[in-house]
């Protein structure tokens, strides 16, 4: 059991963590702007409480959502000093003079008005879809910050992430509205900004591609991946038709390869010298393989998971498959080798595997 004094002490390096991630969150969002939210730095100086900062937040956040809303349905609109206003009604409106003169030819004002008030017009539409995107960005900003709140500690590095990459994130994550999506967004920064170059900017754009069903496949999919690549169990835990549409949508937009094609073969080495023991992870758990003779090969047929692929399936908080992991211990022990199944963590100071059970 953890010693008061180490756990208090484990408790303020998280702490520091945790503020230093989310000050680098915001620095790279707003970078000292006024964004309408207090920063965490703020709430920190001010011992503000967080929840309620947010809480009132996220309920303006919404309630400036449905002003817009009004907006389109034309039930308020936005005056020439930028206010928001009620629409007037149209008994008070004064009509046109073209409708109040019959006998004006129909074309006499056209021309002469029409290029400023067009512009006048798009540039208040404009306006209007752009305080819909800023609207929508800081809810996936107050989402990232209770992500890292959330997620476990890890280094974050001094370095900046690219200009080009935070343009890139911002003008996808602005259209985004599903919220599981916003979500994947929200973790993709977050990991992003404690480590640059984790993410590319075109698993950012695959991202933008697909729908909720995509999704939700994606979503099942992370739960067989091996990161680099998922066993291919067509003859067995994969033989339904859930599955195959599953892997066949997947391979179509080329998160993985191989699909109804040749098995290809993964020859897995050992990472000791003197024996064979390869550590074989999948989300929380993790298989040991073990063998006596350290120049034994492990050969696995497989599904290859492209770099979006693996990036995307990273950002999914999903449970390992159980049954799928018994297959291919299975497969692997007869090839002659003993398999332990445990669970699998990543931390500060590295991989831990804690065993629970042969296989």
């Amino acid at each position: 059991m953890m010693q008061p004094e180490l756990s208090m002490q484990t408790d303020v390096i998280s702490g520091r963590i945790k503020q230093q991630w989310l000050d680098k969150l915001w620095q790279h969002l707003f970078d000292g702007e006024d964004s309408g939210l207090l920063s965490p730095g703020q709430i920190r100086r001010e011992h503000r409480n967080r929840h309620e900062v947010r809480k009132l937040e996220m309920a303006a956040i919404f309630e400036a959502e449905q002003d817009v809303n009004l907006i389109h349905q034309g039930l308020k609109c936005i005056d020439s000093r930028g206010k928001l206003i009620d629409t007037p009604r149209i008994d008070t409106v004064a009509t046109h003079s073209i409708i109040e003169n019959s006998s004006i030819d129909e074309f006499t004002d056209v021309g002469k008005q029409s290029s400023a008030s067009m512009l006048e017009s798009a540039a208040k539409e404009v306006g209007i879809r752009d305080l819909e995107r800023a609207l929508n960005l800081r809810k996936i900003i107050l989402l990232a910050e209770a992500e890292i709140y959330a997620a476990d500690d890890r280094p974050v590095s001094q370095f900046s992430v690219s200009a080009e990459w935070m343009i890139c994130w911002k003008s996808i994550a602005q259209d985004v509205f599903n919220p599981e999506m916003q979500t994947i967004l929200a973790r993709m920064l977050i990991q992003e900004i404690a480590q640059p170059n984790s993410y590319a900017m075109s698993s950012i754009y695959m991202l933008r591609q697909l729908n909720a069903d995509d999704l939700e496949m994606l979503a099942i999919l992370s739960k067989f991946s091996f990161g680099q690549f998922i066993f291919n169990a067509s003859q067995g835990y994969f033989d339904a038709e859930l599955y195959h549409k599953l892997l066949e949508s997947m391979d179509d937009l080329g998160l993985i390869s191989g699909y109804g094609m040749e098995p290809m073969l993964k020859q897995v080495k050992s990472q000791s010298p003197h024996y064979f023991e390869a550590f074989l992870p999948c989300g929380n758990k993790a298989m040991r393989v073990q063998a006596e003779q350290a120049d034994k090969s492990l050969s696995l047929p497989i599904f290859k998971v492209s770099r979006a692929g693996r990036e995307l399936m990273s950002l999914h908080s999903t449970t390992t498959d159980l049954a799928y992991l018994f297959e291919v211990a299975a497969f692997i022990k007869r090839q002659g080798f003993t398999v332990a199944l445990g669970e699998w963590k990543v931390d500060r100071s590295g991989e831990h595997f804690d065993e629970k059970m042969p296989l």
